[in-house]
């Protein structure tokens, strides 16, 4: 399934002695909304986790990829792989 999503409020979280962010954010969808956590680095692609879900999406899991669409860190391709 490939749908486009809305996202919600995130936070960034600086890392002590480590490279790149902690990333905290709500992905919005129209059956419910999931909860994404993880590292967000600054050189390259992430995965970071899928935490739980509502709605239709309950309890979900699975994880996000966070893909650079470009070296210059202003685009960012989201992909969900929900479980």
């Amino acid at each position: 399934m490939k749908e486009q999503g809305g996202l919600g409020p995130g936070h960034l979280l600086p890392h002590a002695g480590r490279q790149g962010l902690g990333m905290l954010l709500d992905a919005l969808l129209g059956q419910g909304q999931i909860t994404v956590e993880g590292p967000f680095l600054d050189a390259g692609d992430s995965v970071l986790a899928i935490t739980g879900g509502t709605g239709e999406v309950a309890g979900a899991t699975g994880d996000m990829a966070l893909k650079a669409r470009g070296t210059d860190g202003k685009a960012y391709d989201f992909i969900y792989r929900i479980k």
